[in-house]
Parts: C-alpha cells; structure tokens; sequence
C-alpha cells in the first residue's frame, strides 16, 4: 500500500516529524567510545549506521551510497572533516551534515559554499540534547520514496522517545493521513485511547466530533444508546458524524454487530469522505481470531489496512523514569512536590509491569499515600512485591582503595587518588555486573551516557 507524501517545511515544537523507512547515515569519527555511543544511539533510533575513522575512509564509504545524514569529526588523524564538505555537498542526492566538536571547542567560520551545514554536536551535551539534534535533523530529510511521510505531530501528552515507540509514531503519521479504518493492539494499559485520540487531532476529521464506545456494552446492550442493541450502528453513524467513532475492545464485538459493521463498512467504501472514520482498539489480535474462526474475516479485512501496535512497558524500560516524574508531577499536589530517590527508580525499571502505564500510575499513588510528608520517595515506599531484595552490585562490590599512606601526600592529592580509585573499582564492577551493556550501565549507575563514555575511556575501561 502506498500513502501520499506529507510534507512540513518546517519542524513543529514541541511536536516532532516522523517519516516512513529508515535513514541512512554515516559516522566520520576517530573515537572509538565516541563513534560507539553515537552509532548505538542511531541504531536505537532506527537508522542505517556506517562509521569510518579518517578522511580516506569517510571520503570513500560517501561516495560508495546515498546518505540522509553524514556526521563529521573536525579533528581527523589524516586531516580536517572539513575536507570532506565540498565533495559530500556535490553528490547527486547531498545528505544533510552535522559536524562533531569537541567540549570548549569553538564553531568554525565556513565559507559561503559550506553554509549550509546542518548544526554541531558537542562531545560534552547530555544525550537528550544529542538526541534531539539528530532527530530534528532527520525530520527534514527528503526523499523521493511513496513510502514517505512527514507530519508534525504534537505528542506532548506521549511521555517517552524509546526506539520501541518510534514505529507507533511513524503508523501514527501514516494513519493520520488517510480515511480508512485504523485499528490500535495493544494490551490493556499501553495508551490505546490516548493514541486514539492523537489520531482524531491529526486527522482531517480533527474538527469533527469524537465519539467512544465500548464493544462489549454494545454487544450485551449496555451501551447507552436510543435504538436497538442489535442495531446501534445508525445512531453512531449519526453522533460521529464528520468525525472518529473509536470502537474500543473490538475483539468483543458480537458476531451479529460484527457482520453488520463490515456490511456498513463496505458500503462506505463505495462513498469514501462522509459519514465517520473507524479506530478500532484491541488486547488480542483480530487477524489471529479471524484465522481461529471467532472473529469475522471480512471485518478483519476493513481493519488490516492500518495498524498501531504499542509496545508493552517491559519492552520500553527506558522511558519508565521520565513516566514515573511526568505521572509523579501529575499525581503530587501543589506546593508538595515530591522527588525520586535512585532505589526508587531501579525497582520501578527492573518490575516487567504486567499492568503497563496504568499500573506505574497506580503504584506511585500508592508509594505518595505511603510516603506521606517524606520529600522523596524510596523503595520501602514502594508495595512489597516490588521492594528489591538487594542493590544490584551488592553481590560484587568494588574493592577498597588503597591510595597509599596519607602522610606521604598532601591531602588533595591524597583525595584525588581515593576518588579515581573509587570511580575505577565502581566502574569495573559495573561493566561486569551488566556485561558490558551500555544502556543497562547507564540505567543502574544514573550517569549519563556521555558521562559514562568519558569516565570508561578515563580508566580505559572496554564498553
């Protein structure tokens, strides 16, 4: 299936564009945990990485492919990344480009034929700011594919960029672009109305109404609805006129309502633009019931076209401490704002949350009850199944350092070495505790990923 191109010239804070398919990007960087973190970065992101190391190489592997997006160390071992400009800018299908520099290192004046270079990333920025950067300088990316789409879309209520998230963004994007059925799978607690109400406010139907309704009410004739329970479809037809009927448990639906919807379904078809647009949500896949014989085949047909599936909490671990601070602001009262302590957080990220975000919401509503006037929240406040038993490297802990004598040293000196002995022995235990993986290491020690890059390179240390 094919889908027109949706274009914006620009980027729409504090929204972000999403398109289809992934870009190609290439990485010119001489060092190794730097060329590391920035490639797993855009690899999480969804992206094509190919790295090199020099200006020869990047100079070669460039000319070899078409890039989207062409990263640039300044300082190379064989020369300048501003070499390689001039010929990056006269390729058939110019990528957009971004130069590296280094933490203090000031911006370098381009000459007019140069200018046009996308932005800088530092060494030293937060990997939310690194982050960023290379999305908005993705969101521009041109291409001549059908399979395109570019749409700003306003996700202020979403909380979380995981890379899990990414192809609900991008079916977000698609969907909003087209009159046909859509159908949200998720389980119960993913945000399945939540999504479906950012598609009714991106879609062209966004100034029409919006009504919901349960499929298991209408099915039982529990729906509070004037007509009969057997035929509740006109009188939906009519309340969302120009607008969504969001059709929630859809795999509850009755087989007499399910032969209708499609039957109307079809009808529509004939007629496209008048009457409603379908979202669909469910728990359980209705292909998979269809091919079972419990869920009516021509009604899945009208559903496949477009779908969302939303990833579960478990497969999304990253974005559980910046859920738990969004839902804590939404949750604490005003004037008692409360904080997070660190044990807090690791038991939030080590729990596979059966329940999703509605279960994470739950449970900081009941650690606030049990926290009362404490100013931050610790894992004791937490509900017994989800205490930890122990601190994660409690069963391999760092070695006490051994500086040498005090009295040999002045007392700065002597605190210099105590302290990089600390850090040492810490980041060794780590590494070792997570097997050397990079996202884990960041999650249990709360350093940022550049942070945690500098200090392995400090004590050269593998990542």
């Amino acid at each position: 299936m094919s889908y027109a191109p949706i274009r914006k010239s620009h980027l729409s804070e504090p929204g972000i564009s999403v398109w289809g398919g992934q870009a190609r990007v290439l990485l010119i960087e001489d060092d190794d945990l730097f060329r590391e973190m920035l490639a797993d970065l855009l690899k999480e992101m969804g992206h094509r990485v190919e790295t090199a190391a020099s200006v020869a190489q990047g100079g070669a592997k460039a000319a070899e492919d078409s890039w989207d997006l062409v990263l640039v160390d300044l300082r190379l071992p064989d020369g300048s990344g501003l070499e390689l400009l001039p010929s990056l800018q006269r390729l058939p299908r110019p990528p957009r480009i971004l130069l590296i520099l280094a933490a203090g290192e000031g911006v370098p004046e381009l000459p007019p034929p140069l200018a046009g270079v996308e932005g800088f990333i530092r060494r030293n920025a937060s990997l939310r700011e690194t982050r960023t950067l290379l999305r908005k300088a993705l969101a521009f990316r041109e291409s001549s594919s059908s399979e395109a789409v570019y749409l700003p879309l306003q996700l202020a209520e979403v909380v979380g960029r995981s890379a899990a998230m990414w192809p609900c963004f991008e079916a977000l994007a698609r969907a909003a672009g087209q009159e046909e059925p859509v159908l949200i799978l998720g389980e119960a607690g993913t945000g399945r109305s939540l999504f479906a109400r950012l598609l009714h406010a991106h879609s062209r139907r966004s100034l029409g109404p919006m009504v919901s309704v349960s499929a298991a009410a209408l099915s039982t004739g529990e729906g509070h609805l004037p007509s009969a329970p057997a035929s509740p479809w006109p009188t939906l037809s009519r309340q969302a006129r120009g607008g969504t009927l969001f059709l929630r448990e859809v795999e509850a639906l009755s087989p007499q309502l399910q032969h209708s919807l499609a039957h109307l379904l079809s009808r529509r078809q004939a007629a496209p633009g008048v009457g409603f647009r379908l979202v669909a949500a469910g728990s359980l896949d209705p292909g998979a019931l269809a091919r079972d014989g419990t869920f009516l085949p021509e009604l899945w047909e009208h559903l496949a076209g477009l779908i969302i599936r939303l990833p579960p909490l478990r497969e999304r671990q990253e974005d559980i401490p910046e859920l738990a601070f969004f839902h804590l602001m939404r949750l604490c009262p005003p004037g008692n704002r409360k904080g997070l302590g660190p044990d807090f957080l690791e038991a939030l990220v080590d729990y596979p949350w059966p329940g999703n975000v509605a279960e994470l919401v739950e449970v900081l509503t009941q650690a606030l009850r049990a926290a009362g006037a404490e100013p931050v929240l610790r894992a004791w406040h937490l509900p017994p199944g989800l205490r930890p038993v122990r601190s994660p490297l409690s069963a391999d802990p760092p070695p006490a350092p051994d500086p040498g004598l005090p009295a040999e040293v002045s007392f700065k000196e002597y605190r210099r070495r105590v302290v990089a002995q600390a850090e040492k022995a810490y980041m060794e235990a780590l590494m070792i505790r997570v097997q050397h993986n990079v996202k884990e290491a960041c999650r249990l020690s709360a350093l940022s990923l550049p942070r945690l890059y500098a200090l392995l390179k400090k004590y050269h240390l593998r990542a």
